[in-house]
Parts: C-alpha cells; structure tokens; sequence
C-alpha cells in the first residue's frame, strides 16, 4: 500500500512540477493559481504522510520544496525575476533600435520627391498610428526613418497626438532629430558655399526640404524663408537658365505673398522657359489668390491651347477652370 502512495506523492510532485513550469516559462497560469497548486498538492502529501506515515525524511523534502509559505514564494521570485529579466531585454533591444534611428536621422542623406508610394505610406502609417498598439507603434516609428521625409513628418505628426506617452517620447525624439539633421545639413552646406558657389544649389535644395517639411514652428519658418528667399536671387543671378531655381522663386514670392515681385518675374520666366507649363500654373494661383478668377479661366485656355502636358495632380484644376470656374466673378 505504501508503494502506492508514494506514487500518489510522486503525481503530486509532478503536478506541482508541471505548475511551475507552466508558469515560469510559458506564462500559463498566474501567480496565485501557483499558490493554489502547490498548496492542494501539499496538503495531499501531507495526508498521505500522516496516513501512510511516511518516514519523517520524505516529509520534510516534500514540505521544503512545496510548503507554501517557503517553496511557492521562491518560485515566484524565480518567475518575477525571469519576468524582469526578460522585459529588461526587450526595453535593451527597443533602445538600440531607437538610438541607431536616431542616429540615422542625424545623417540625413538627400530626400527624394514625393510621389503616389510617399502618399500611400502617408496613410498606412497614419493607420497604424490610429489601430494598432504602442509597441507597434514606436517600431513603425523606427522603421520609418527608411522613408522620405514628408512621410516622417505626417507619420511623426499623429504620433505625437498619441495616448501613450512613450509613443509621443519617441515622436518627439525623433522629430527633434529629424529637424536637426537638417539644419546641420544647412550650416555645414553654407560654410562651404562661401568657398565654392556651385554648392549654391545643393544648398537650396536642403532649405526647400526643410521649409517644406513640416518640421518647424511658424516663427522659425519665417526666418528660414526670408533666408530661403534671398538664396533663390542669388541663384537666379548666377544660372538664370536654372528653371528649378526659377520656379522655386516664383513659388516662394507667391507663398510669401509678395505678389507685385511676382509679377514682374513672371513674364521672363514664361519667356525663358516657353515649353514648360508651371510658370502658367503658378500664374493661375496667384491671380486666384488676388481674386482675379477671370483671369485664372483665361490662363487655363492659354494652356490647353498651347497644347502643354499638365501633370495629373494639376488637371484637375485646368479642367475646372476651363469649365464651371469659368462662371466665377
């Protein structure tokens, strides 16, 4: 009888084994149903040394391993400590993930235009920020260091509307370091422009992207422009065939509102540049912004006369223009 139960003790072990390891490893069961295993299969053992008498020996190994007061705790201090073990790891992980984006975004290398793939990451990104959880939240973060920068930014920008604050420590990190990458491209840019002219454009470029992007605060936005601005005549004097520096100085005098410089470019950029559409387009826009609609219907027939392709994200606006805006007063 008594190899019986001793076999009951053994499966009581066994069960309290099995408990443990469910929850140590697997994280199965939680703490306290831990308790209530160990606890049943104690008090079994113990009817069955009291019963069987077992010897004094056997009884005390099977209390020391599985006493409530003094096994189970054990256990659970081994469980807690693998359990902060483990998430110590993942927060280590996630931290490197987190300063090699950063670093990246330090060493900003030039951004590529936007187009339909940039529009589309746009929204999957915003989805994710809305649906999914903060873990993978913060890793679309890090991942989307590999886009170009308009994406970031809207990415970025939703982020920082999170609920959870480590999504918004990480928006706001990264964000900051986007915005310095930039400017550290732009000073360093400037230094050497100083000595060689040629970098004049580069140099453009970098603020354009910057101006653009989203990165920065309406005051600081201002300065850059006005910086911006005088760096475009500059360009224009020393390549007036430029067309992209051409253009951008259109653009920028009609988003700084300072429509009268506008207009006197205007003629000798369409006149220097005959074959393409934009300086037309531009011109659409700034007579709409003076509230010159007659006008803005007149110079859409003048593009659709001289036969120009206009690329797809501008149709729309021709098209209109040639029809229901013509009734505009």
């Amino acid at each position: 009888m008594k190899i019986i139960y001793y076999c009951v003790a053994a499966v009581c072990v066994l069960v309290s084994l099995s408990a443990l390891v469910q929850a140590l490893y697997w994280q199965r069961i939680s703490p306290f149903f831990l308790f209530a295993i160990n606890g049943a299969m104690v008090a079994i053992i113990w009817w069955l040394s009291a019963v069987a008498k077992l010897s004094v020996v056997s009884a005390l190994l099977y209390m020391a391993f599985l006493w409530p007061g003094i096994g189970p705790l054990l256990l659970c201090w081994a469980m807690h400590w693998n359990r902060r073990r483990a998430s110590e790891s993942e927060q280590l992980r996630e931290y490197q993930k987190y300063i090699e984006a950063l670093q990246l975004a330090q060493g900003l290398r030039p951004l590529s235009a936007g187009d339909v793939q940039t529009d589309i990451n746009t929204l999957t990104g915003q989805d994710v920020m809305h649906l999914t959880s903060p873990t993978r939240k913060k890793d679309f973060i890090i991942g989307s260091k590999e886009q170009d920068l308009p994406h970031q930014v809207a990415v970025l920008s939703k982020a920082l509307r999170d609920s959870d604050p480590e999504v918004r420590h990480y928006a706001a990190a990264m964000m900051a370091a986007l915005s310095d990458g930039c400017e550290k491209e732009i000073q360093g840019l400037k230094e050497k422009a100083v000595r060689d002219p040629e970098l004049l454009l580069p140099l453009i470029d970098a603020y354009d992207r910057y101006i653009h992007s989203g990165l920065m605060a309406l005051a600081v936005r201002r300065e850059f422009a006005k910086e911006y601005l005088s760096l475009l005549w500059e360009g224009k004097k020393l390549w007036p065939q430029n067309y992209e520096v051409a253009l951008k100085l259109l653009n920028t005098l009609v988003e700084q509102a300072k429509y009268d410089e506008a207009r006197q470019i205007l003629p000798e950029i369409a006149t220097s540049f005959p074959l393409q559409p934009f300086p037309l387009l531009v011109q659409m826009r700034l007579e709409f912004l003076q509230g010159n609609f007659k006008q803005v219907a007149e110079v859409a027939s003048n593009i659709r006369e001289a036969g120009w392709s206009v690329p797809t994200d501008y149709q729309p606006m021709v098209e209109y223009w040639l029809g229901e805006g013509k009734t505009w007063k």
